[in-house]
């Protein structure tokens, strides 16, 4: 089958450091890898953009676009914007774009009319996402900190701390951001709701109600709930 760019099919972006990044991708179906390559001159830092068919990453001053089936690249238009995101939301569709204009986020109801637009933010995917959890969008600014809004009207809930990159799990009145040791935010007011325990770090391994942490002195792992932090 063909591979899509979502948290369900285990495809993932590693490497993270410039100047290169590593791009490893499984079959949605049986996990079986399809393909694994390192690509030079890309940043991955400064996010991407993805569809069923095709990851587009930053490079240099333009971008490429990486089809996902086969590991190919190909230049992005160079009138096309660096990065475009679309989500499917209840009331319509969001499209985020990240440019050398700038960022921008609109959100478009079903019936084809303009709910809401900012030009100071830019939308990026989480690595594990649950029904609801997208009433409440998680962006990023031009500093990459975090940006909360409210998806029906796009006002901001809260900013900060930590890095949009890194918002791992997103559910329902949870995100979970890592980082060293990383949080476990209320996603509409930005208050800590656990702590991680020294010691500790959070991953993106979820089944929405339990959160995998490591231990990266040991490599121990432990399993917590992922609304009270319990083990």
């Amino acid at each position: 089958p063909r591979p899509a760019w979502n948290a369900s099919s285990r495809s993932t972006v590693s490497s993270w450091s410039p100047p290169g990044a590593t791009v490893r991708v499984w079959s949605a179906a049986d996990g079986v890898p399809l393909w694994d390559r390192h690509y030079d001159g890309v940043d991955a830092t400064l996010g991407y953009g993805a569809t069923g068919d095709e990851l587009t990453l930053p490079a240099g001053s333009g971008s490429v676009m990486i089809d996902l089936a086969t590991g190919e690249t190909r230049a992005a238009p160079s009138d096309a914007p660096q990065l475009t995101v679309h989500v499917a939301l209840p009331e319509g569709t969001l499209t985020s774009t990240v440019g050398r204009q700038g960022f921008g986020i609109t959100v478009v109801g079903t019936d084809g009319v303009t709910r809401w637009s900012r030009t100071d933010a830019a939308y990026l995917p989480v690595e594990v996402s649950a029904p609801g959890a997208d009433a409440v969008l998680l962006a990023a600014d031009a500093d990459g900190a975090i940006v909360a809004l409210d998806a029906a009207t796009g006002d901001e809930l809260w900013r900060g701390p930590g890095q949009a990159l890194q918002v791992l799990v997103h559910v329902p009145g949870i995100a979970v951001v890592g980082g060293d040791p990383g949080a476990v935010l209320d996603d509409r007011t930005g208050d800590v709701l656990w702590a991680v325990p020294s010691g500790e770090r959070v991953t993106a391994t979820s089944d929405r109600e339990l959160v995998l942490l490591q231990s990266p002195a040991t490599h121990e792992l432990v399993v917590r709930d992922l609304r009270s932090g319990r083990e």
